[in-house]
């Protein structure tokens, strides 16, 4: 399931279009390395606080992961917005096609981040089904 816009852009275009929307979303998605690196540094902090009942805290440390994750994506969107032709090019020629695609990848990743580590949050404080239903379901 997680391959579904990969098979999509395979039924609708050619094998060509495939390959570049694969360089440009996997480009794209390495910012999420720095969500993935925050949620798991700052997990244990979380439950701790949870558990402990201190819920201001929990707040506080919510809001300031947030910008850390959110400023370190909006950098790499704006590198990424800025040398997007320098980038694909490494890969070849043919592959400047996929500019537009990694600008818009990277820039919902962005928008994703804006987010945090709030599925986490909501996951850990024992209200699992509204992680379900926010983006962030199943640690993005």
């Amino acid at each position: 399931m997680t391959k579904v816009d990969v098979f999509m852009i395979g039924y609708f275009l050619t094998g060509k279009w495939v390959g570049i929307y694969n360089i440009a979303i996997r480009i794209g998605t390495l910012s999420m390395i720095v969500l993935v690196a925050v949620r798991t540094v700052f997990s244990p902090v979380i439950s701790r606080l949870f558990h402990d009942k201190n819920m201001k805290e929990l707040e506080n440390l919510n809001k300031t992961i947030t910008k850390w994750i959110f400023s370190a994506n909006l950098v790499l969107f704006f590198m990424v917005l800025i040398f997007n032709t320098e980038i694909m090019k490494i890969f070849g020629d043919e592959f400047l096609a996929g500019s537009l695609a990694l600008i818009m990848v990277t820039g919902a990743q962005t928008i994703r981040s804006s987010i945090g580590a709030s599925g986490l949050i909501i996951m850990m404080t024992g209200h699992s089904f509204y992680d379900f239903i926010t983006p962030d379901a199943c640690g993005g």
